[in-house]
């Protein structure tokens, strides 16, 4: 549908108001964008941190179970460096949000933002000369298009007004009936808040023992992180390079597949759905009478239930006082263990070098009868391959030779079992 220079002029406020609402809403939406600068910059650091933990607690989990010996090891110290580097990342990433927030009130920030905002219209506008072609002809589509749907939207507001009126009884008598309860619960609310509050303040001198602690781990935090990042670093350009070769041999297979598999599908839809047609009425007559069937079995069951809590509770009650004595016998071991595992340790070093020796040693032993295996097995599959050859051709010529013999015993065998079942 084409526009004349009347309609285009009527449609589009192409005088200079226009361009003058354009400026003032870019100026409004670069002055939310500072604030959301500032509002970011206190989720910078939480974001950081929890991303940084939840990738290295991956990472992590995957080294551990390569070694299961050492991964609990592993975990915790590879966690404690990177929860420590997170949280003394978020700590600065923090003032840095106050800091963006205060100095975006500055008249100088706001003249380099508005500076920028005049520069960024300015060359947009020379920018989109085609997007405002196709606009002025979508609008002239959209008049159409609206004209035509304009019955079938009075139709729906003229249905939709009766429940509009009808949904706001339903909200104000809920209102109605929950503001009491509100009232109550706001004023039964005063001992929940006074606890929140002394706990905050505990809270508070928790947190600042833990900054405390953290900051003095903050080197080998930096260098668990840098070392972290290198690694993903290189793991995903690899993993991208082998997605990439799986995209290019798999591609085309997942292709045939799908294909094959959507006739397959279709096939068995066909004729599973008369059959399930045929089963309904003899699972609904299953289902009730397993209903019917279970309903005393539950009901007699309720009795055994409390029976078994009864002596469950009994016997957690008799166990109870056991378990300060058996804590009590723990702590008492506990200090002889130590002696024990110090020495193991010592035995362990003095073996190491000679379990090293050892090692050598069998090592240079069996090189040699390594080395000359291949020459030992590559005759001995030849005289077992001529063996095969030659032993097959006679098995071949014996069972041809005996299968008229097994027939006719088989067949003689048939007949006395016959005259068996008669007598």
């Amino acid at each position: 549908m084409a526009l004349t220079i009347g309609e285009l002029v009527d449609y589009i406020d192409l005088d200079a108001s226009g361009a003058r609402r354009g400026v003032n809403q870019t100026e409004g939406d670069l002055r939310r964008l500072q604030a959301r600068i500032a509002r970011t910059g206190d989720y910078a650091g939480s974001s950081l941190g929890a991303g940084i933990a939840r990738g290295a607690a991956t990472a992590v989990a995957a080294l551990g179970s390569l070694a299961p010996a050492m991964g609990v090891a592993t975990a915790a110290l590879a966690s404690g460096a990177v929860v420590s580097g997170a949280a003394l990342a978020a700590v600065p990433a923090l003032f840095a949000g106050i800091g963006i927030a205060a100095a975006a009130q500055s008249s100088q920030v706001q003249d380099a933002f508005g500076g920028l905002k005049d520069h960024v219209v300015g060359s947009v506008q020379g920018m989109v000369g085609p997007i405002e072609q196709q606009l002025v002809g979508i609008a002239g589509k959209a008049r159409g298009t609206f004209d035509q749907i304009a019955p079938s939207l009075k139709s729906a507001f003229a249905a939709v007004a009766p429940q509009v009126g009808m949904l706001a009884d339903g909200v104000l008598g809920m209102v109605e009936k929950l503001a009491p309860a509100l009232s109550r619960a706001v004023s039964a609310a005063a001992p929940v808040m006074e606890a929140i509050s002394g706990g905050l303040v505990s809270l508070g001198s928790g947190l600042a023992g833990f900054f405390d602690g953290i900051s003095a781990g903050a080197a080998g935090a930096a260098a668990g992180l840098s070392g972290l990042f290198s690694g993903l670093g290189a793991i995903l350009s690899s993993l991208g390079g082998l997605f990439g070769q799986l995209a290019q041999a798999g591609g085309p297979v997942l292709s045939a597949l799908m294909t094959t598999l959507a006739g397959l599908v279709k096939t068995l839809a066909g004729a599973l759905g008369p059959a399930l047609a045929k089963l309904g009425p003899p699972l609904t007559t299953l289902t009730k009478a397993l209903g019917a069937g279970l309903q005393p079995v539950i009901a007699a069951l309720g009795p055994v239930l409390s029976a078994a809590a009864g002596a469950l509770g009994q016997l957690i009650t008799g166990l109870a006082p056991l378990l300060p004595i058996v804590g009590k016998l723990v702590a008492a071991l506990l200090p002889a263990l130590t002696p024990i595992l110090t020495a193991i340790g010592s035995l362990f070093r003095q073996l190491a070098p000679v379990v090293q020796q050892l090692a050598t040693t069998l090592a240079n032993a069996l090189a040699p009868v390594f080395a000359s295996l291949p020459a030992i097995v590559g005759p001995l599959v030849g005289i077992l391959s001529t063996l095969v050859s030659a032993v097959l051709p006679i098995l071949s010529s014996l069972i041809t030779a005996l299968s008229p013999a097994i027939a006719s015993l088989g067949k003689s065998f048939g007949q006395s079992s016959s005259h068996s079942a008669r007598c």
